[in-house]
């Protein structure tokens, strides 16, 4: 192969060495490939740059489904995607007790896509990654959206009472 006669013209021998010790890509900038590891301290920049790389996987996820599944599982990716709900666990301190007790909240998608349109340090490719997200889900079905909307509304609704 074209590994192995590689590594002969560098003069690693006559015999074919065995695939765990063929030659290792050197110049990753060609290679379309390259592995990408998000800092994971708790910098805003770190922050900003891991929220980044979760938009962009989301965009090509969607775009992913979008070209390339059969329309009903097309029908269940999104419904699933849509309507799942993640359980966050916060952690408040009782000031006068000092005792730690957890209250569960839960985000969607949508929501979550909806308060970094809402971030004013959001920056342009962001918005347009969100933006491209939203309009796959609402080219698919518009009723997953504008029944995320009326909860919304109605959540809000009882929240102001």
């Amino acid at each position: 192969t074209g590994i192995e006669w590689c590594a002969l013209n560098d003069g690693a021998g006559s015999k074919p060495q065995a695939p765990s010790r063929l030659p290792i890509l050197r110049n990753t900038a060609l290679s379309p490939w390259k592995q990408h590891l998000a800092p994971q301290d708790d910098q805003l920049s770190s922050r900003k740059e891991r929220r980044r790389g979760c938009v962009s996987f989301f965009r090509e996820l969607f775009n992913m489904v979008r070209l390339s599944l059969q329309q009903s599982d097309k029908d269940d990716f999104y419904a699933a995607i849509v309507g799942m709900e993640v359980d966050l666990d916060d952690v408040d301190v009782q000031k006068d007790t000092s005792q730690q007790h957890r209250t569960a909240k839960s985000v969607d998608l949508l929501s979550l896509l909806g308060e970094i349109l809402c971030d004013p340090a959001a920056d342009s490719t962001e918005k347009s990654a969100i933006l491209e997200i939203l309009g796959t889900i609402a080219l698919h079905d518009p009723n997953h959206i504008r029944r995320h909307c009326l909860e919304f509304h109605e959540m809000s609704k009882k929240s102001d009472r």
